[in-house]
């Protein structure tokens, strides 16, 4: 799908921000509460699932408020009755693509899932959307979307807009991962001009 002008511009905006320097953690609440106001949702997180343990390593909610102890309940009741269809999706064929919900199962047998009966469902949350960052056969990495009941599902514009971005949130991994790299490697500019023939 070819985006609209309007969105291109709404993309380059949050490409400019997110190619700025970052930290050595390259996700953070800011940088998915700018990525919310491109596709609106009711929760949007980046997450790191390692599913032969079945927990998440990272997870970054784009709502403040929403992180605290009750997590610890939440991921514990997710993987009770989880990994969803998209996580399995994910660590099979290890496609990346953006994938939806209801692109994997139709929604009266989503409905008939436990996972949506005792998770999803009582959250109101009917629409999820994925964007694949890496995967393997025991884990994967994305950033997940939800919509309530109310709202409608993602659309091929919204898709086409985290497909866009995939590249440049790639590219803000790799420059994070140096700057780790650079805060552990040893500096060898402080070692005096004679230390190297003293050692020899």
């Amino acid at each position: 799908m070819q985006l609209a002008r309007a969105d291109l511009e709404a993309v380059l905006d949050f490409v400019a921000q997110v190619d700025e320097p970052c930290d050595q953690e390259p996700y953070s609440v800011g940088l998915l509460e700018r990525l919310r106001h491109l596709i609106p949702s009711a929760v949007l997180s980046y997450q790191e699932a390692d599913l032969r343990a079945r927990r998440y390593v990272t997870l970054i909610l784009d709502d403040v408020a929403a992180a605290g102890e009750d997590d610890v309940d939440d991921d514990a009741l997710y993987w009770r009755f989880g990994p969803c269809s998209i996580a399995d999706y994910r660590a099979r064929t290890g496609d990346l693509s953006t994938v939806r919900m209801s692109d994997l199962i139709g929604r009266v047998r989503w409905h008939e899932q436990p996972l949506y009966r005792e998770y999803f469902g009582p959250g109101q949350i009917e629409y999820v959307a994925d964007l694949g960052l890496g995967a393997g056969r025991d884990w994967y990495r994305s950033v997940v979307l939800l919509r309530e009941r109310d709202e409608s599902d993602f659309s091929e514009r919204d898709r086409a807009v985290l497909e866009a971005l995939r590249p440049h949130l790639l590219a803000r991994e790799a420059r994070a991962s140096l700057r780790r790299a650079l805060a552990s490697a040893p500096d060898f500019t402080s070692r005096r001009p004679d230390d190297a023939r003293t050692r020899r």
